[in-house]
C-alpha cells in the first residue's frame, strides 16, 4: 500500500472538484458536440441527447469514485482490525494524523499492559512464596518453642518445689521470652493468612460473660506486669454472642495487651454493651486505658501492619505491631469495626463494635 504525506482532507477536496470539473466540461463537450452535428434538431431532441450522455457520464465516474472508497474504507478497516489485536500498523494516506497518534497510543498502552501483567504474575508468585514460607517457617518455629515452653514451666515447677529460687526466676525468663516468641510468630501467620484469604471464620454460641471471666484469668499477667488495675464492666444478664469465639478473644486480648504495655501503674478499662440499630442487635467491646496516649498523626498509622505510634514507642516498649492490625482485620471478617479516640498523656479509648450474630457475606 501507497502511504502519501499530504493532507489527507486536501487531498480528498481535490479528488471532489476534479470530478465535479470534469462532469462540467464533459457536459460542455457534448452540447457543443450536438450543436454542430444535429443543428437541424428540435430543441427537446437535443436535450434528451445530452441527458443521456451526461448521465452515462455522472455514471463512469460515479463507479470510480465509489471504487475508490470502497478500497480506502476497506483499507481502513484492516487497519483498525489490526489495531485492535495489538499489531503494530500504519494508516491509509487518506486518514487523519490523528488515528496515526492514536495507533502509536495504543501501542503505547499494549506494551505497557504486557509489562504490567508480568509484574502482576511475578507479584503473585512473590506472595504465593511468602505464604509458602510463613507457613514452614511457623512450623519450624514452633514446634521447638513449644518444647521450650513446656520444658521451661516443668522446671519452673522444680525450682518451685526445692525452693530454688534463683533458678525459679531464670526459668521464668525464658518461659516469658518464648511465649513473647511464639506470640509474634502467631501473629505473623495470622496475617499472612488473612493476606491470602485463608482464614476462615467458625461462629459458634457463646456466653460473653463467660468470654469475659476467661480474658480476666488470661490478662491477670499483662495487667501485673506493669502494676495496673484491670476492670470489667459487663450487663448483670448473660447475653448470647453468635461468631468466631477464638477471633473475638484474640481482638480482646490484643487491645488489652495494647493498653497494659502503654499503661503503668493505672487501670485498663474493658467495657462490654449492647445496642439496637435499624433492627439489628450490636456488641461493643471498648478497652480503655490511662497510658500515655497518642498525638492524632499516630493514631493514623497505628492499624497499618509492623507500624507503631513512632520509633521511640518500639525501641522502649519493643513489639512487632501487629497486634491492632490483627484486631482490625479480624473486627472487619466478623462483619464489624474498630475505632480509637486518643490524646497525648491522657490514655487511649479503642472500641471494637460487632453484630451480635454473625452473618457471612457472601462472595462476589
Amino acid at each position: 500500500m501507497l502511504f502519501i504525506k499530504s493532507n489527507p482532507s486536501r487531498q480528498s477536496l481535490l479528488v471532489i472538484v476534479g470530478a465535479t470539473l470534469g462532469v462540467f466540461f464533459l457536459i460542455l463537450t457534448i452540447e457543443s458536440l450536438i450543436d454542430s452535428a444535429y443543428t437541424e434538431q428540435s430543441t427537446w431532441q437535443k436535450a434528451l441527447v445530452i441527458f443521456s450522455l451526461t448521465g452515462i457520464a455522472v455514471f463512469c465516474i460515479n463507479m470510480l469514485l465509489q471504487r475508490y472508497t470502497t478500497r480506502s474504507v476497506a483499507a481502513l478497516l484492516h487497519a483498525v482490525v489490526d489495531l485492535s489485536h495489538g499489531k503494530k500498523v500504519r494508516f491509509p494516506h487518506f486518514a487523519d494524523d490523528t488515528l496515526q497518534r492514536l495507533s502509536e497510543n495504543v501501542q503505547k498502552l499494549n506494551a505497557t499492559n504486557i509489562k504490567l501483567a508480568k509484574k502482576n504474575e511475578q507479584a503473585r508468585y512473590a506472595s504465593q512464596q511468602k505464604d509458602a514460607f510463613f507457613s514452614s517457617m511457623s512450623h519450624e518455629l514452633r514446634t521447638p518453642l513449644n518444647a521450650i515452653i513446656g520444658y521451661a514451666e516443668m522446671l519452673q515447677d522444680d525450682a518451685s518445689a526445692t525452693g530454688n529460687a534463683e533458678w525459679q526466676e531464670d526459668v521464668r525468663k525464658i518461659h516469658v521470652a518464648g511465649k513473647h516468641l511464639l506470640g509474634m510468630v502467631d501473629n505473623i501467620l495470622d496475617l499472612s493468612k488473612i493476606e491470602a484469604g485463608k482464614m476462615t471464620v467458625f461462629p459458634e454460641t457463646f456466653d460473653t460473660n463467660a468470654l469475659l471471666n476467661n480474658i480476666k484469668d488470661i490478662s491477670h499477667a499483662l495487667i501485673k506486669k506493669n502494676k495496673n488495675t484491670l476492670i470489667i464492666k459487663a450487663p448483670k444478664k448473660a447475653e448470647q454472642l453468635t461468631t468466631d469465639v477464638t477471633k473475638v478473644r484474640q481482638i480482646i486480648l490484643n487491645l488489652i495487651s495494647n493498653a497494659a504495655k502503654f499503661t503503668e501503674k493505672g487501670t485498663v478499662t474493658l467495657r462490654c454493651c449492647f445496642e439496637k440499630k435499624a433492627g439489628k442487635t450490636w456488641v461493643s467491646f471498648d478497652v480503655i486505658d490511662t497510658g500515655i496516649g497518642m498525638a492524632p498523626e499516630q493514631v493514623q498509622r497505628i492499624f497499618q501492619p509492623f507500624q507503631q505510634a513512632d520509633s521511640s514507642t518500639s525501641k522502649k516498649f519493643g513489639g512487632t505491631g501487629l497486634g491492632l492490625t490483627i484486631v482490625k482485620k479480624f473486627s472487619e471478617m466478623l462483619g464489624g469495626s474498630v475505632t480509637v479516640q486518643s490524646k497525648a498523656g491522657k490514655g487511649s479509648t479503642f472500641s471494637v463494635r460487632l453484630p451480635q450474630k454473625f452473618v457471612p457475606q457472601k462472595k462476589k
